[in-house]
């Protein structure tokens, strides 16, 4: 009701999953041990005690605890200006997204010029006379997916100071290849992850970042939004059955993620003065 006070433009959909809260936690957690990760910076309280120190992924992260998901799941702890936008519906909205914004979310990031550097698959390095502002726009338009979504989640996956080994098309073994979104990036080990994202991005002949940004907004539009996960929080917790399936068919294993991503996208339209616009945002219950 605060929120609806402050943004009367704002629009809220209650999403009534129909699933039990304590079996929806434990399919999140000690149903599939891994299926959501904690930076391991936190303290051991957020761990799982089954798994306790066990290194996940590139050996950054650990299996989160019970109560830790729970923390994250609870939509109720993020009905607030600053993250609610990971409840934003991530459909093409053209009446307020626009390149400004996405320039805002890649302000102050290794992507934030005018042009794009690559190396191509002989070595040789090209320009593209292009910003990634301009790429992630185009891309996200064809696709029919938030811009702001697409920048801000190609932020989180890259990095801020410089590309990762998936976007610097400089990898041994796969150079000229690039996995913008790090999609299929998975496996034990850094570089088991690494090779995974780029074998596939070989396969689909993303030999240049726009190509690799066009085709993984394409997956995110297939993939996602157009399987009912049209929210960061359903991306990351698939609470959605319209498929027939739940919990196992997410985007990152990451529980800040959505929180994170959904911040950067909410700093975007408040940067261009548009948080009063007509949003939409869908809460799962």
């Amino acid at each position: 009701q605060e929120l609806k006070t402050k943004y009367p433009n704002w629009n809220f959909t209650i999403f009534y999953t129909g699933l039990d809260w304590n079996e929806v936690i434990k399919n999140e957690t000690v149903a599939y041990h891994g299926r959501s990760l904690i930076s391991a910076n936190k303290s051991s309280f957020w761990f799982c005690t089954t798994c306790g120190n066990k290194a996940y992924d590139n050996g950054s992260w650990k299996c989160a605890s019970e109560a830790a998901v729970a923390y994250y799941m609870d939509p109720r702890n993020w009905i607030n200006e600053d993250y609610i936008f990971q409840f934003e519906d991530l459909s093409y909205n053209g009446t307020i997204q626009n390149i400004d914004g996405v320039k805002q979310i890649l302000q102050g990031t290794w992507m934030s010029g005018e042009t794009i550097t690559y190396t191509d698959v002989n070595g040789t390095v090209q320009t593209i006379e292009k910003s990634y502002a301009q790429v992630i726009m185009e891309s996200a338009k064809s696709a029919g997916i938030s811009p702001y979504h697409l920048a801000a989640r190609i932020r989180q996956e890259q990095g801020i100071n410089s590309a990762s080994s998936t976007g610097s098309g400089t990898y041994t073994g796969y150079v000229g290849y690039y996995n913008f979104l790090n999609i299929k990036a998975s496996g034990n080990g850094n570089a088991t992850i690494i090779k995974n994202a780029l074998n596939h991005a070989k396969t689909k002949g993303w030999t240049d970042p726009e190509k690799s940004i066009l085709g993984g907004a394409q997956f995110i539009a297939q993939e996602y939004i157009g399987r009912g996960q049209s929210t960061l929080y359903l991306q990351k917790f698939d609470v959605d059955n319209s498929e027939g399936s739940l919990y196992y068919h997410q985007y990152m294993q990451n529980i800040e993620a959505a929180k994170s991503e959904g911040n950067s996208v909410k700093l975007s339209y408040q940067n261009m003065g548009l948080l009063s616009s007509s949003i939409n945002f869908v809460i799962p219950v």
